[in-house]
């Protein structure tokens, strides 16, 4: 945890003190497990996994906290909105799709 901590920081040029980096990646390790189905056995120590955690948990960080997902400023005709997914995990979701967890007949 400590090293893709350090990975998130250094994508968001956060300040070394800045808790929420560490928030943003338990929360997206903690959802990536729930989402997967690995409760028990946890998530692999890859490379694949890792960068996707990194994205998402950077995704987090950087979430807006609107109601719409939007960014507006009323009576500014400069300003240029930002639209934000709906879903924050909607394109980050790729790269765990591998780690289900699947039962069946083979």
């Amino acid at each position: 945890m400590p090293e893709l901590v350090e990975r998130v920081r250094a994508n968001l040029n956060a300040a070394a003190d800045d808790e929420q980096v560490s928030e943003a990646v338990n929360a997206a390790v903690l959802y990536v497990i729930d989402y997967s189905g690995r409760n028990d056995i946890g998530l692999p120590d890859d490379a694949l996994t890792q960068n996707g955690i990194v994205g998402y948990a950077t995704r987090i960080y950087q979430d807006a906290f609107s109601p719409s997902g939007a960014q507006v400023a009323i009576g500014d005709p400069l300003f240029t909105p930002m639209f934000a997914p709906e879903h924050l995990f909607k394109h980050w979701r790729h790269y765990f799709l591998r780690l289900y967890v699947a039962w069946g007949v083979a």
